[in-house]
Formats: C-alpha cells, sequence, structure tokens
C-alpha cells in the first residue's frame, strides 16, 4: 500500500500538476500510516472533518492558508524549517520515529487541533473550539500577531497553547512570568 500510495503521487506529479506542500505532506502520512485507523485519521485531520486543516485554512483557489498553517505548526513544536524543506521535514519526522504509529498519530492529533487556533488568531476570534471541545478566546493575542505579520508571533503563541493543552499545570513554564524592571 506504502508504494501504492508514492506511486500515484510520483504519477501525478509526472504527470505536470504541481502539488502544493500540504498534498505531499498528507501523501507522507497516508504513506507511514499503514491501518485502516490510520487512514482514517489522516482524512479527517486533511480533508473530512469540520475542523480539519483544509476547511479551517484552505480558500476556494488559494492553498498557501494551508502551507503556511503546517509551517505555523511545524515551526511551534519542532524546529525552524523553510516552506521547500517542510514535506522533507513531516516525512523524516514519520520515517526516522522510533514510535513511527505514535508520532504519526501525535502529528496528526496537533494538526487537528491546532488549525482551528491558527485561524483565530489570524482573525482575532472571541470563541475558537478546538477537536478537545475547549473553547479559547484569541482576540488579546491577535494585535500581536498582526504586528508582528504572524512570521514569529503566530508559532509562539500556537506553541504556548499548544504545551497548555498538554498539561495546563505547565503554564508558568510555558509563559513564564517576567517583571518589568525601568531603567
Amino acid at each position: 500500500q506504502r508504494k501504492e500510495g508514492m506511486r500515484v503521487f510520483a504519477s501525478i506529479n509526472a504527470g505536470g500538476t504541481k502539488l502544493e506542500p500540504w498534498e505531499l505532506i498528507k501523501s507522507a502520512f497516508f504513506t507511514h500510516g499503514t491501518s485502516e485507523q490510520q487512514q482514517l485519521q489522516v482524512q479527517m485531520t486533511f480533508d473530512h472533518d469540520s475542523l480539519s486543516i483544509k476547511r479551517m485554512l484552505g480558500l476556494k483557489n488559494d492553498d498557501s492558508g494551508i502551507n503556511n498553517g503546517l509551517r505555523t505548526i511545524w515551526l511551534a513544536t519542532r524546529k525552524f524549517a523553510r516552506m521547500d524543506d517542510l514535506f522533507n521535514e513531516f516525512n523524516d519526522a514519520l520515517t526516522q520515529s522510533k514510535d513511527p504509529a505514535r508520532t504519526h498519530s501525535d502529528l496528526l492529533k496537533i494538526i487537528l487541533f491546532s488549525a482551528p487556533l491558527i485561524k483565530g488568531l489570524d482573525n482575532g476570534s472571541k470563541d475558537v473550539k478546538t477537536i478537545t471541545k475547549k473553547r479559547y478566546d484569541l482576540s488579546a493575542a491577535y494585535p500581536v500577531s498582526v504586528a508582528m505579520r504572524d512570521k514569529v508571533a503566530c508559532p509562539i503563541l500556537l506553541s504556548v497553547l499548544l504545551r497548555l493543552q498538554q498539561d495546563p499545570t505547565k503554564a508558568e513554564d510555558a509563559l513564564p512570568p517576567c517583571t518589568w524592571r525601568p531603567i
């Protein structure tokens, strides 16, 4: 099945259809997710769920929101990566993992959880619902993300929100208190 999935994507690409980074990343998840459960999880994360990254961040004729969203998620959870390297980064994470099934599942959960937060950070939403059914008011963070043009602020804010979601008791570690001392 893995080889078949890669063959299909390679043949589409060989046929002259330019694939977007998010489509290549999705293909990596399909390739590395061998069970039926993993395949369904990929479909929900990328296409079918109401909170999927495609429905949250995609526009009718523009996939840049999905690509930028995946890069934001990568920057928030892993390390720096250029857009051109994003497929390789996701693919390497899935390939080189000591526990591939868990890495596959964890990355998909992070993507599905993050998509509505990224959309909320993008438009200053007062009420963002995630797959955990928790609601967030991101309107206070909106001026920061706009001021920094989402290049730095969105991955940082998303990283904090993801850390708080994992363990709310680590709030101080995720967002350490700072003191202002005038010079």
